[in-house]
């Protein structure tokens, strides 16, 4: 079969000559138009961290960023070692204090 291949040419493709359409890069602006009370994820429903599937206990608890996703403070910690942004909704990582992380785990 070897020897077959090298009595006949084989055409050289390109781009052009298939007539491929090329696939262009479409960017979309990110909005949020949801409140972190409407934001709600099967994680938060199940009380466990959406990065580790861990439950949220006393000696890993649990912080709320202020786009409203809740994730295990040491596992949060980590993430923001190689980013900014909030791994779920790409926000800038923002943290609640004092009474709004009580009103916003409620």
């Amino acid at each position: 079969m070897g020897i077959l291949l090298c009595c006949f040419q084989i055409p050289e493709y390109n781009d052009e000559s298939l007539n491929v359409p090329r696939i262009r890069a479409f960017t979309y602006p990110i909005t949020n138009n949801f409140s972190p009370k409407e934001i709600s994820t099967v994680a938060d429903e199940e009380d466990v961290c959406p990065t580790c599937f861990y439950e949220y206990i006393d000696e890993n608890p649990k912080i709320v960023l202020q786009c409203g996703h809740i994730f295990h403070l040491a596992c949060i910690y980590e993430w923001m070692e190689r980013s900014e942004v909030c791994p779920f909704c790409s926000k800038t990582m923002l943290f609640l204090e004092g009474e709004e992380i009580t009103q916003q785990v409620e």
